[in-house]
């Protein structure tokens, strides 16, 4: 259904940044301008990136990116890599796998 702009509806923007959809090989980079706690019913995370164009993505977290994204702070520089899935030779559960590579903030 097409939006009609002049039927008296507003669109209601609740702050997101476009979502990141990626794909296996994937890659985002920007700088990490915030981070969202809380979002929705499960309390997720979302890295805000502002990219060089000036325009923002979010990034939905996952185990293994929260875990990776630990050592990013604010201002820095980011590169997010999707792996893919994979399987955990401990656990035999499959997950998420990221690549993460920061240039820090000078």
């Amino acid at each position: 259904m097409e939006e009609n702009k002049n039927d008296g509806f507003e669109t209601i923007n609740i702050g997101l940044a476009d979502t990141w959809e990626p794909k296996e090989g994937d890659s985002v980079q920007g700088k990490l301008v915030e981070i969202k706690t809380g979002i929705g019913e499960n309390g997720s995370t979302i890295y805000v990136l502002e990219r060089e164009d000036k325009t923002q993505i979010s990034v939905w977290d996952s185990t293994v990116l929260a875990t990776k994204m630990k050592v990013v702070n604010l201002l820095d520089e980011v590169r997010i890599k999707y792996l893919g899935m994979k399987d955990s030779p401990k656990s035999g559960r499959t997950y998420k796998d990221w690549e993460v590579a920061v240039k820090r903030a000078s």
